[in-house]
């Protein structure tokens, strides 16, 4: 949780979590995972686990809740 708090601010410097509410989380973790995989273009290079992915895009599809 303290790892997801860090990724999640690191996020936060440029998306609001509230703007994902409602999304599916499957449809987060499949484009978190493309950025990771540098497949999908994004400002800054992401580095974190499957796990960290899995969570963020439930934390983000919650609204950040």
């Amino acid at each position: 949780a303290a790892r997801l708090a860090e990724v999640a601010a690191d996020c936060g410097e440029c998306h609001e979590a509230a703007d994902f509410a409602g999304e599916d989380a499957k449809a987060l973790e499949a484009s978190i995972t493309k950025i990771v995989k540098g497949e999908q273009k994004h400002k800054s290079k992401i580095t974190v686990s499957d796990l960290e992915i899995k969570e963020l895009a439930d934390f983000m599809s919650k609204g950040g809740k």
